[in-house]
């Protein structure tokens, strides 16, 4: 930014947009601190909306990752620069810039880190008249755009109006893009088209997840369903382990007892015996 002033012959501004939930105003004072001084720096504070759509429009040019900068540049036919540091700023920049046929002049910021920034402004400011003179046409398409919008609307609500029925909307006309012409658009190009397919394939992993999320949800109210079941189940279980314990008691105790009884019907065949010989000698 401080190569790109320093060719420009201007100054850096930094217009601070909130407080919250970042305050912007500490973001600019620690780039005001990285600057080696070579060219002029105004940190602004957090400015009414009016006030910082003035400021906007009297830029040179605009460099921004935020949404609204580059809306109020454009609208006030500045050549303004969008960093996108994700997929989701990038579409927020890039649908502030169609409008204006200029949503390629959106740059990732990892590729700003890189070095692309300079040479990505460097080409907006050489070709500034170029676009300053693009803006200028495609401004009435704006307009033109607005007023067949709310005609709709009223047409939708069945309320008239002034306008009479919206017209086609092809009759409000097509904005001519205007293209990057550097080294660097091709590099932002390939690499939003890694970046992409790599957030397509992360879509489709956090979809895969969220349905593997859900089975098991289903598995665990399934669960918790049949715990109710398992837990009368083990108390089942348990009685009988219970019933199977006495059970081997109970046996034990009649082992013993058929023990005990054997060696008394032992006795008894001894005491027969000895009856028996007794008697057979008394026989003879």
């Amino acid at each position: 930014i401080e190569s790109l002033a320093e060719r420009m012959g201007t100054e850096i501004v930094f217009v601070p947009h909130a407080r919250e939930p970042d305050d912007d105003r500490e973001i600019g004072e620690r780039f005001g601190r990285a600057l080696s001084g070579k060219t002029g720096y105004h940190l602004l504070d957090v400015l009414p909306s009016k006030a910082v759509v003035a400021t906007t429009a009297a830029a040179e040019m605009v460099v921004s990752a935020r949404y609204h900068p580059l809306v109020f540049a454009l609208s006030a036919g500045v050549p303004a620069l969008g960093l996108s540091a994700e997929g989701y700023t990038r579409q927020k920049l890039k649908g502030a810039q169609t409008h204006a046929g200029l949503d390629d002049w959106v740059l990732p910021l990892a590729l700003a880190e890189e070095g692309l920034l300079l040479p990505a402004a460097t080409e907006l400011w050489d070709r500034r008249a170029e676009i300053r003179q693009h803006l200028s046409e495609v401004l009435p398409r704006w307009q033109a755009m607005y007023d067949h919008h709310w005609q709709v609307v009223a047409d939708s609500l069945g309320l008239e109006t002034a306008g009479g029925q919206a017209s086609p909307e092809s009759e409000v006309g097509e904005v001519t893009k205007l293209r990057p012409q550097g080294e660097w658009f091709a590099a932002a190009v390939a690499y939003d088209g890694v970046l992409g397919r790599l957030e397509s394939r992360l879509l489709d992993s956090s979809r895969h997840a969220k349905e593997l999320r859900h089975v098991l949800r289903s598995r665990d109210l399934e669960i918790a369903s049949l715990q109710p079941l398992l837990e009368r189940y083990e108390a089942e279980v348990a009685s009988l382990q219970k019933v199977h314990e006495q059970s081997k008691e109970d046996l034990s105790s009649l082992i013993d007892r058929v023990s005990s009884l054997q060696e008394i019907m032992q006795a008894h065949e001894k005491e027969l015996e000895n009856l028996n010989s007794t008697l057979t000698a008394r026989e003879k």
